[in-house]
């Protein structure tokens, strides 16, 4: 017999040597008949030559054999490659000779590729899969690439840096992320082309592609607009609106937000271990009418170009809790904007006027419709203009007394009044 038993074990058709083997029937021996074949056909024509390989597999071959071997090496020539049949030790470099040849005819000829349709796998049906147990799936799934990641650095078991990179990934059924730990394949998968992938993990409704995953390029198929608009989303997805404070302080954990405030904040850049990395974070607190937060920089975004008192307006973060408090985090996905802070007209009343040593006072007011007071800061000569007061008045507070309280509409812009813009009512002021 010239046929290998399976690795670690005895042929199929052999008795059993376990315990009770005696006693079991060798159905092989009683249903099947054992025909060895005898006569050479694929080198009928060279006997010599297939003795030769006999003693090749066997590993009995002589030094003479090993001559007569080499005599037939040849220098590796793209011209031969479709004349003379390739050996290789892995299905990855067949795979590679296969696709090129492939190539080549498609340029000359009509190249049609077909895979049985029930024999498939569709995003559909990976995503209804609830299991996260490192399986490959031997059904293959065929996927247009619609969007593809820059190339991200990483560090495996044996602290060996890698490359990895993501795909948004789109058929006829869905749309799904994946994750490709084949650097290789980079320059193989951008966007608008088409794949057969085989031997893949699902992992949290991701596709994951290993050492093992076998990737095929195929004729990108037709999908859908609004699934390939879905599957732009995976990889960038748009910006929520920008919320208050106080309202993301309430969203659940993991929540995607856009805040908007001041800097009102900010902490040294320091490094953390993290995955096997040295990882930069930063925190800032940003303020707005509302409530302050701290947000934690992570990585790249502690390169933000970013001061205290600065008005910004950050995006694609996500809602954490760290020591009992809710703060916000960076994603790679995150941007961030230095903007002039908004501006809103509400109307006040005014209880109260302190002066201070500069050439500001500071406020008591209260929202109108609400019972909450606050203390406000306000430039003297905005009080000034709007009661009409002398120029040289020594104590604003004390010149103010007899014209409080009064209801006016200012226009209110980081945390601070910058004007009163309401026409002055001589009913609401008491003359002395």
């Amino acid at each position: 017999m010239r046929t290998f038993t399976c690795v670690k074990h005895r042929y199929i058709f052999q008795d059993s040597t376990q315990l009770y083997g005696p006693l079991s029937a060798n159905l092989w021996k009683e249903h099947f008949k054992i025909f060895e074949l005898t006569k050479i056909m694929r080198q009928k024509e060279d006997l010599q030559f297939a003795q030769l390989l006999n003693r090749l597999r066997e590993g009995k071959h002589t030094e003479e054999d090993i001559s007569q071997i080499k005599l037939r090496e040849i220098q590796p020539d793209e011209s031969l490659l479709e004349t003379i049949p390739y050996i290789m030790s892995t299905n990855r470099e067949v795979n590679e000779i296969n696709q090129n040849v492939l190539e080549k005819h498609s340029k000359h000829y009509p190249v049609y590729i077909t895979v049985a349709s029930d024999t498939m796998m569709s995003i559909e049906e990976l995503s209804n899969i609830n299991t996260n147990d490192n399986k490959p799936y031997q059904k293959p799934i065929r996927v247009n690439v619609i969007n593809c990641s820059g190339k991200t650095t990483y560090k495996n078991a044996k602290q060996e840096q890698k490359i990895l990179f993501h795909l948004a990934l789109a058929d006829k059924t869905g749309t799904m992320k994946c994750t490709c730990y084949q650097e290789e394949l980079y320059e193989q998968t951008q966007s608008n082309c088409g794949l057969l992938i085989r031997n893949f993990i699902i992992k949290n409704k991701t596709i994951l592609i290993t050492k093992q995953t076998k990737v095929t390029k195929f004729p990108a198929m037709k999908i859908e607009e609004g699934l390939i608009q879905q599957a732009k989303n995976i990889l960038h997805p748009p910006a929520p609106s920008a919320s208050p404070i106080k309202e993301i302080k309430r969203a659940s954990l993991k929540s995607l937000m856009t805040v908007s405030g001041t800097i009102c904040g900010e902490e040294d850049v320091k490094t953390v271990f993290i995955n096997g990395e040295d990882t930069p974070l930063k925190s800032i607190t940003l303020k707005d009418a509302t409530d302050d937060i701290k947000v934690t920089l992570w990585r790249e975004a502690t390169l933000f170009n970013i001061h205290l008192g600065d008005y910004v307006t950050l995006t694609h973060v996500t809602v954490h809790e760290f020591n009992a408090q809710k703060i916000l985090n960076t994603t790679r996905h995150s941007k961030i904007e230095v903007t002039a802070p908004p501006q809103e007209n509400i109307d006040i009343q005014i209880h109260g006027v302190e002066s201070t040593k500069d050439e500001t006072s500071i406020i008591t007011i209260r929202v109108t419709n609400t019972d909450v007071y606050q203390l406000m800061p306000i430039q003297n000569d905005i009080l000034i203009k709007w009661f009409m007061l002398d120029d040289e008045v020594d104590n604003i507070g004390n010149a103010l007394v007899h014209y409080l309280p009064q209801t006016c509409e200012v226009v209110f812009c980081n945390g601070k009044i910058i004007n009163i813009v309401k026409e002055k009512d001589d009913e609401d002021i008491c003359s002395d």
